[in-house]
């Protein structure tokens, strides 16, 4: 059978990178990077060789993050003043700036995803860490979510907070915001945000004595509650000396997150919070659901409250996989997107010399 494995870091050109990002286009992987000297690049790679390194007419000195929107790529970033900028590019126009109706913010930290064909969700903290989110459509892409071309109306509110890494992930429907919840840095616990993209993804519970409307789920709502990046697992409880008790374990990670999807299983990859070791966890429910309220297990919300049913409160993340051989310098930048039937991962070692894993399904034999 088949089954996903990591390979071996390979070596890149790419030397000096204080920040990247990958996208991928057409079958051909985009890497942007600033260079040591603030200079900001870009690289293609086919699969069997990389280009020669091409300067990009942007003015990026910080943040940066990319995704395709299937016609196009986003290239979202900071520019000399912090400010957030969004450039589209394409194959036959280049590089064209789409960041007017963004306003003026300074964000601290920001992940862009697509979330259907001709369409990307990008997240941002703002200088006070409060996370909002924005919807980009190619023309003739919006209708479905009744968003016009370009940028929606207005940025939504996503209620909280990070302090530190961020990385936006989209599977099936269902958009993904995993983070390092604000005011919770001992912990080393990540937390995730759903946010549903589709309308079949939705329900309206009628009224009974199981249930009513405190139990609906939303479209293109940010959930009110953020779960925990956990895995199940079963462990003895007081409660039933004699039976395990399913147990949540916490995924805990340093502050550098990204994530990719290969075959419809979201693959986040982060460090330890103590160990500069690349790891990666999975996660493969495609239709798990949004609430429209908070989620509570206290029967005495219960009609304030949802019951989480079919939401990220009763779903768990895949078993931990080291990714052998690949080491994130205390500085070091990542990055990964799929490309051509494989997961390619980039990072950037503490002297800011890149390398590239990839990862894919591989013949197995049986055990």
């Amino acid at each position: 059978g088949e089954r996903f494995a990591w390979g071996g870091p390979e070596s890149t050109p790419i030397t000096g990178a204080r920040a990247l990002t990958v996208a991928s286009l057409h079958g051909t992987l985009f890497c942007f990077y600033i260079d040591a000297d603030g200079r900001l690049w870009s690289r293609q790679w086919s699969g069997a060789r990389w280009s020669g390194a091409r300067a990009v007419p942007l003015s990026a000195r910080g943040l940066l993050a990319a995704a395709s929107t299937g016609c196009a790529l986003l290239l979202a970033y900071t520019d000399v003043e912090g400010v957030l900028k969004v450039s589209r590019y394409d194959l036959d126009g280049g590089y064209a700036d789409v960041s007017g109706a963004l306003g003026i913010c300074r964000p601290v930290a920001l992940s862009v995803a697509a979330i259907a064909e001709g369409q990307a969700l990008l997240c941002y903290a703002d200088d006070r860490g409060m996370l909002h989110s924005r919807i980009f459509s190619e023309p003739g892409a919006g209708e479905p979510s009744g968003c016009a071309a370009g940028w929606d109306a207005s940025a939504q509110d996503v209620g909280f907070a990070t302090e530190e890494g961020m990385t936006l992930g989209a599977l099936g429907g269902n958009a993904l915001l995993i983070h390092h919840p604000a005011g919770d840095q001992a912990s080393n616990e990540l937390s995730v945000l759903s946010y549903n993209t589709q309308q079949y993804n939705t329900v309206v519970v009628p009224p009974s004595k199981y249930g009513g409307a405190y139990d609906d789920t939303s479209c293109h709502q940010w959930s009110r509650s953020r779960f925990g990046v956990a895995q199940f697992a079963a462990a003895s409880s007081s409660i039933t000396p004699d039976e395990p008790e399913p147990k949540g374990r916490a995924v805990r990670a340093g502050p550098r997150l990204c994530c990719a999807v290969l075959d419809g299983v979201l693959h986040l990859i982060t460090t330890g919070p103590d160990n500069a070791l690349l790891k990666s966890v999975t996660f493969s429910l495609p239709g798990v659901m949004t609430a429209v309220k908070p989620v509570s297990e206290s029967a005495k919300d219960e009609t304030t409250t949802s019951n989480g049913y079919g939401t990220m409160a009763e779903v768990g993340w895949g078993p931990t996989d080291t990714i052998d051989g690949a080491w994130l310098g205390e500085r070091g930048v990542l990055s990964a997107t799929e490309c051509d039937g494989e997961l390619c991962l980039l990072f950037a070692r503490e002297d800011g010399d890149v390398q590239l894993v990839r990862g894919a399904y591989r013949w197995s034999p049986r055990s």
